[in-house]
């Protein structure tokens, strides 16, 4: 599955509603997930010098200008998950994946979750 698949996936798995900083924390998340999922994350690894992920922030500028996420104003840093990810074309994303990658999308949306949505990132709105 193509890495921009996947993301979709992540984040419908994380829902909509939590505001999520693009940030060296996210790009954490991730990259933990390339070293234990290293065929469905391997991807995102980011560069060890720079802790920065090219590709994920590329892909989220892609999917911030083809409407599935929306960024905060004129901001880079904070994003939300359309209805629309979070929904049905989401949802087919993460259908087409094998059910021991669900569980590890799921596992990293869940991180996702626990960070932003908890008392480490930003606020998770209602």
């Amino acid at each position: 599955m193509a890495p921009e698949d996947v993301l979709i996936a992540t984040l419908r798995a994380v829902g909509n509603g939590v505001r999520i900083a693009d940030n060296t924390a996210f790009a954490a998340i991730f990259n933990d997930a390339a070293k234990q999922y290293p065929r469905l994350f391997g991807a995102f690894a980011w560069n060890p010098t720079y802790h920065h992920s090219k590709l994920l922030s590329d892909i989220l500028l892609q999917l911030d200008l083809g409407g599935a996420l929306r960024r905060e104003n004129a901001s880079t840093k904070y994003f939300e998950v359309t209805k629309r990810t979070a929904g049905a074309y989401g949802e087919s994303k993460l259908r087409a994946l094998s059910p021991p990658e669900q569980d590890a999308v799921k596992e990293v949306a869940g991180r996702i979750l626990e960070h932003f949505a908890g008392t480490g990132g930003a606020v998770k709105k209602n």
